[in-house]
């Protein structure tokens, strides 16, 4: 199912979160059509999703720095 949402792949973290706080804001109105909030709702998901994943990645190389510092004492 093909649907019009914006892509979220290209997003840096911040803006990610910056949007799923808009999402959020105007789910929690309570003001947007029922099909709007499936939309809103199916997009905060998509946005929570990369933005786990950004951190996750962020986590790893983290690590890794950590790892090779460890490795050089």
């Amino acid at each position: 199912m093909k649907d019009n949402l914006p892509a979220v792949d290209h997003l840096e973290f911040e803006e990610s979160l910056e949007k799923l706080k808009r999402v959020v804001k105007a789910l929690e109105t309570g003001d947007l059509p029922l099909e709007e909030s499936i939309n809103a709702y199916t997009y905060g998901v998509r946005l929570t999703n990369h933005s786990q994943k950004l951190l996750a990645s962020s986590k790893k190389k983290i690590e890794s720095i950590l790892a090779e510092h460890d490795n050089e004492e």
